[in-house]
């Protein structure tokens, strides 16, 4: 098997004798542990030097050295997770479970009152996210319409991950589900439900 691309059939653009602007070059080719053998081709003036083989490489196809192995295999290595600064909070995300719905009411008294909580937000419009052309268009509601599963609703700040996770599972979410497919060629079809109004 060839490592090197073939070269054009058409004899103008592939002179057999080396021109002003090419040069000739030998290269080894060969794949992986296949006989290498050298072979020879017209290469541009300004093309690099091939490689040697891995063999006379220092560092492609060697071993390196993971100075950090004995660290992270002891469990002294320090990773973002274990850095702790002051005033640090921890967020936790609460997602619809529906592909398609409206969200009629969010209840968030009880996360409020969750020891730890410093905050509770809830969504009221979803950033980075394709528009409607005309927005008036869209479907009458008092939150955003859920487009898609693990679209977020609201969001918890905490003082340690496992109060920031509790209070939001405290958060009551009232969803109106609306039509949805996720066949291909139910989507297709002329009747089936719109992503976005119009």
């Amino acid at each position: 098997m060839s490592a090197e691309p073939q070269e054009p059939s058409s004899p103008a653009a592939a002179p057999t004798a080396a021109s002003p602007q090419t040069r000739k070059d030998s290269f080894l080719q060969g794949v992986g542990a296949l006989p290498n053998q050298r072979v020879e081709r017209t290469v541009p003036l300004d093309e690099p030097p091939p490689w040697p083989a891995n063999s006379e490489l220092h560092h492609v196809g060697k071993k390196a050295p993971r100075h950090d192995g004995r660290q992270k295999v002891t469990g002294a290595a320090r990773y973002p997770s274990d850095v702790e600064l002051p005033g640090l909070l921890h967020a936790r995300m609460v997602c619809s479970p529906h592909p398609h719905a409206r969200v009629l009411s969010i209840d968030t008294s009880a996360a409020e009152r969750f020891p730890g909580v410093r905050a509770v937000h809830v969504l009221d419009r979803i950033l980075e996210s394709a528009q409607l052309e005309d927005p008036k268009q869209e479907i009458e509601a008092r939150y955003p319409i859920v487009r898609y599963a693990g679209q977020p609703i609201a969001a918890v700040a905490a003082d340690s991950p496992a109060a920031a996770v509790a209070a939001a599972a405290k958060i009551v979410v009232e969803y109106e589900t609306l039509p949805f497919v996720v066949d291909l060629e139910r989507a297709m079809e002329s009747a089936a439900p719109l992503v976005f109004p119009g």
